[in-house]
């Protein structure tokens, strides 16, 4: 019986994610204004779905105040959660995709074009409204993946003496996702990403309570909490455990290597620089950057050189990264490449020009006028059904910190050795540089935007430094969207808490301006 219901416990992750979109009131699927999945889960709500697939009889339901009673319960709720990044309220596009499409779109790395037929042109125009869905489902999918990672870290000392090892294991990644899944939301709905603000962030929730009503923690408060977790994360996962948690081939979990990366990427944002730079270097020091050659198959994942945290898409069930809604497989891409961008890159020399754009003049058979489009990630092999791993963390991104720090630190030496040696494995016949000063700075914010372009990241690249001014309107030829440009000062900084979150909890403020 306690196989079926961990098989339970799993698919009701698999399914948290179709929540938030039924016809239903929206109360019945926020706690307190929080969003953490009320009662128990709504495991009652998903039980018939669940059951269909795995058999289960009514009497056995699961209820979310239950203790885990075994270690094998605890892995596959943490298997569960897993599951959950794949959903549209998380990295699919299947939804928004909020930590992937969106922070591209409401850059100035992609620009609308007529085929969108206006999908997702509020994340374009940063004009962003609490009652819709586009904000309120990352919201929930993140507190529902939190929720479940709380219940194994309540629960998972009390049965640690069946596997103390294996018990380490799953603490340790459980800790690792709640300070990602924070970090995420702080991002997205923080009003700051100034490490030291006392400007509103997000409520760090670290218990499993459906009659909790938290308020928010300030930007700071959120980057200790954050941090603390990861630092006890570290701990955890680097004494011996019972197996590994990744091999060599797959990288679809967090372990000890993959937490300094999160470390590194934190202390970047807070402007903690001494510790971003040690961070990185922890890393850096224990895996090779791919090389010229081998960089282009880490896009249909058939090497996964670099690659540190790969979140697994297998199927099309699964959902897909960059699908045919947003980044078409043919030529009327509903987003394309921002010549901003595009125009940055050695297209003769650069590996990454040819990895993450082409221009295709054909969609089902029907000719069209040639257009530049994405294709970072087309898909696994030689498929292009846009179902392909989300790379989360790369160790490309840890040059790239360490190489910013650095320069914060005054150490421009060692930041133009980064820089360099990550465009020497990018840039075929590349000569180093020799920047210094300014031209230093802006050469890492460059390469920065080339390597990780359609990666997430570019959005809250502006967001954390000082919320510089968006502006592609240069790049917004032929495009219906009509604002083209953010300014330091405009409300669209920061989503807004969804509607229903701040009308049945008081305690949950909104963001300035809406």
């Amino acid at each position: 019986m306690k196989n079926t219901i961990n098989k339970y416990i799993t698919c009701l992750f698999s399914r948290l994610e179709q929540m938030p979109r039924s016809s239903q009131s929206l109360s019945r699927h926020s706690i307190s204004g929080v969003g953490i999945v009320a009662h128990s889960l709504l495991l009652v709500l998903l039980f018939s779905a669940c059951a269909k697939q795995i058999e289960i009889k009514p009497e056995y339901q699961l209820d979310g105040s239950s203790p885990l009673a075994t270690i094998t319960e605890a892995d596959n709720v943490l298997t569960g959660a897993y599951d959950a990044f794949q959903s549209g309220d998380y990295y699919s596009s299947a939804g928004i995709g909020p930590f992937s499409i969106a922070p591209d779109i409401s850059s100035d790395d992609l620009i609308e074009t007529h085929e969108s037929l206006g999908n997702e042109q509020a994340t374009a125009e940063w004009t962003y409204i609490p009652t819709d869905n586009t904000v309120r489902t990352p919201w929930l999918g993140a507190y529902g993946i939190i929720s479940g990672v709380n219940i194994i870290l309540r629960d998972i000392d009390n049965i640690a003496s069946q596997d103390p090892k294996a018990a380490r294991r799953i603490k340790g990644q459980a800790l690792a996702i709640r300070a990602h899944v924070h970090f995420d939301l702080l991002r997205l709905y923080g009003e700051s990403l100034d490490g030291n603000s006392t400007a509103k962030g997000v409520p760090y929730v670290t218990t499993f309570d459906v009659n909790a009503k938290p308020g928010r923690n300030t930007v700071k408060e959120s980057y200790d909490k954050i941090l603390a977790d990861l630092s006890e994360a570290a701990t955890q996962l680097s004494g011996e455990l019972d197996k590994p948690i990744n091999t060599a081939t797959d990288k679809s979990r967090v372990d000890w290597l993959v937490v300094k990366a999160m470390q590194a990427r934190v202390y970047l944002y807070a402007g903690q620089w001494q510790a971003a730079a040690d961070a990185a270097t922890a890393v850096i020091s224990r895996k090779a950057l791919s090389t010229i050659d081998e960089f282009p198959a880490i896009w249909n994942d058939e090497s996964v050189a670099e690659v540190l945290w790969s979140v697994s898409f297998e199927s099309v069930g699964d959902g897909a990264v960059y699908d045919n809604v947003y980044f078409a497989r043919g030529n009327r891409s509903a987003y394309r490449p921002a010549q901003g961008l595009t125009t940055l890159y050695d297209q003769s020399n650069d590996v990454r020009y040819g990895a993450y754009m082409a221009t295709v003049g054909d969609l089902n058979g029907t000719p069209h006028s040639p257009r530049l489009i994405v294709v970072k990630h087309l898909g696994k092999g030689n498929k292009t059904d846009g179902v392909v791993n989300w790379k989360a963390y790369r160790v490309a991104e840890l040059y790239l910190i360490r190489a910013e720090a650095n320069f914060k630190l005054t150490k421009e030496s060692n930041a133009l050795s980064d820089l360099n040696t990550l465009r020497e494995n990018r840039i075929d016949g590349f000569t180093p540089g020799a920047e210094t000063g300014t031209a230093l700075w802006n050469a890492i914010l460059t390469e920065r935007r080339k390597e990780l372009a359609f990666e997430g990241t570019r959005f809250f690249d502006f967001k954390r430094w000082n919320k510089t001014a968006i502006n592609r309107c240069a790049s917004n030829t032929d495009s219906p969207s009509t604002i083209c440009s953010l300014a330091s000062n405009n409300k669209g900084w920061a989503w807004p808490i969804p509607f229903n979150e701040t009308n049945v909890n008081p305690n949950l403020k909104q963001n300035e301006g809406y």
